[in-house]
């Protein structure tokens, strides 16, 4: 369209959890029978596993890195309107009314069951945004508009533009076409309510605005309304609240809503102040405890590339999520002192604990954990290179690792797998270096790395992983690069989707499943990080029950 929108933000108001759809879409307070979208809409997707985006370092900086997080949104009034975007619900037999659009090129002709009372954001003085979002609760329809004056006690509306969805469907507006918000985008179901807040989830993205934003958009948004600035993220672009945000310091009501952008994220719906988070108003909001978000900055944020959940350009249906795999024993994650810590893979049974590992308390020195393919034991490599035996659960102690590298007083060593035969393994080093051992005296040599990686002087390497033969696999870099190695003159394995991808350098292991479709990348706080393997292959299921800490103490993983 021809305009640039803008939110203007209640600036006093008190500032107040893979991918693929969650299991349900919660209906709306007020219109029971109606789901906020079909619970395969993008707006449930999962967020959490997906690849970051490669310019997502670049939006945030233009976004404000130190900026904090403001939940726009909150309980009394300000300036003499409710904080927040309100909504009202109608029955079918309220009464349509004309509505008179300024950009009716691009705006859902009336009438529209709007209510001569009907809330408007800000206020019915108000000269901001003016919103006015209406259910019709007995047909599932949502009506929203832009600038919205009544004329004649309600009789009949102006706006600028306005749109009208079908609660149980996937279909977008066409392409290039605003709504009432600047992406094209519908605002109820990116609003915050208190309802699910206190229900203690927010099963949905949330909507969000920046201070500037590019000219053009990206899915799932249909509209741009931005400036030429290619630093500046795009209408529609999805960021999520990392993994390692302090949560510590929020309020109850706050952390319901940090979970929910770390779980499912923001989309970015208009221009306004960055970071701030939308909702509806509600008196029993605690305006003190939303004001914890605050704590929360810009940098605490990082934009994801949604392009794996896509059915299609144009429709809003996501990726089904595939079915839960029971089929495959849990593996183990280790911290830098040597604890040992089991997690399941998906529902699969949990690994018997392990027994008889080494532990270095205080010294910071183990860099990786390797398995059998048998579960019976496994292997505990430290920086040096040493590589020291456990068993799992009763089984014996497994024989000692014969001819690996090793490096007195240099901390070099980054990680360690065993072949699918188990009579031997690789080391490898920071610079990537691929370092054969064998497993027992009776275990066979494995044979050198023919296509390699390597980054001399350069502590980049953080982990192996090999497919179920043996001959391919791949290198994990600090920043959750995947780079393909064969060993014996086997061709390179294939490329990987989904792969966490970090601004920082932060990524501590890999490992594949056994059957080599898919895997997990590990960062420093005992994050798992699901990718898949190939073109079609699903991937991984989400690990359970994983270790995570706060601080980065995470070193390796083992399956």
């Amino acid at each position: 369209m021809r305009r640039v929108w803008g939110t203007v933000l209640t600036a006093a108001a008190l500032v107040a959890a893979m991918a693929g759809p969650s299991a349900g879409a919660a209906s709306l307070p007020g219109a029971p029978t109606c789901p906020m979208f079909p619970a395969d809409s993008y707006w449930h997707a999962r967020v959490d596993a997906l690849p970051a985006d490669p310019n997502s370092a670049t939006y945030v900086a233009n976004a404000g890195a130190t900026s904090g997080v403001h939940a726009d949104f909150g309980a009394g009034l300000y300036d003499g309107g409710p904080i927040g975007i309100p909504f009202v619900t109608v029955p079918g037999a309220q009464p349509k009314v004309p509505v008179d659009f300024d950009y009716a090129d691009e705006s859902d002709p009336g009438p529209y069951p709007i209510p001569a009372n009907a809330p408007v954001e800000g206020g019915s003085a108000s000269s901001g945004d003016r919103h006015v979002l209406v259910v019709d609760r007995d047909a599932c329809r949502l009506y929203e508009t832009w600038s919205s004056y009544p004329q004649r006690g309600g009789a009949s509306w102006t706006a600028g533009s306005g749109a009208v969805f079908d609660l149980t469907s996937n279909a977008m507006r066409p392409a290039t076409w605003t709504s009432a918000d600047a992406a094209g985008l519908p605002i109820l179901p990116g609003l915050v309510r208190y309802d699910e807040v206190a229900s203690g989830e927010i099963d949905h993205a949330i909507r969000i605005t920046l201070r500037r934003t590019d000219r053009r958009y990206v899915w799932p948004a249909r509209h741009q309304a931005g400036v030429t600035d290619a630093t500046a993220a795009p209408m529609g672009a999805w960021l999520r609240l990392k993994r390692s945000a302090d949560l510590s310091r929020l309020g109850p009501q706050a952390r319901v809503v940090a979970r929910a952008l770390q779980v499912h994220g923001a989309i970015v719906a208009d221009n306004g102040s960055s970071w701030y988070v939308s909702g509806a108003p509600d008196d029993r909001f605690d305006n003190d405890d939303l004001h914890t978000l605050g704590a929360l900055r810009g940098s605490d944020f990082e934009f994801v590339d949604p392009s794996s959940l896509m059915t299609g350009p144009d429709t809003g249906r996501v990726v089904a999520p595939s079915p839960p795999r029971t089929d495959v024993t849990g593996g183990l994650t280790i911290d830098a002192d040597g604890g040992l810590y089991r997690y399941r893979v998906g529902g699969g049974p949990r690994l018997a604990a392990p027994r008889g590992a080494p532990s270095w308390p205080g010294w910071d020195i183990a860099r990786g954990v390797a398995l059998l393919p048998d579960h019976t034991g496994g292997y505990v490599l430290d920086g040096f290179g040493g590589l020291h035996p456990f068993a799992i659960g009763t089984a014996p102690m497994p024989p000692a690792a014969v001819g690996g590298p090793y490096w007195r007083g240099w901390d070099i060593a980054r990680g360690v797998t065993v072949l699918p035969g188990g009579r031997g393994g690789y080391v490898v080093d920071g610079f990537g270096g691929l370092h054969p051992f064998r497993v027992g005296r009776a275990g066979a040599a494995p044979p050198p790395a023919t296509t390699t990686v390597g980054w001399p002087g350069r502590d980049v390497a953080r982990g192996l992983a090999l497919l179920p033969d043996g001959t391919r696999g791949y290198v994990v870099t600090s920043t959750g690069a995947l780079r393909r190695v064969a060993f014996g003159g086997a061709a390179r394995p294939p490329g990987t989707r989904g792969a966490f991808s970090a601004s920082t350098a932060v990524v501590r292991g890999v490992v594949l499943l056994p059957d080599g479709t898919g895997g997990y990348t590990l960062d420093d706080r005992g994050g798992l990080h699901p990718f898949a393997v190939g073109a079609t292959n699903p991937v991984a299921p989400t690990a359970a029950g994983v270790a995570t800490w706060s601080r980065p103490v995470a070193r390796g993983v083992g399956l």
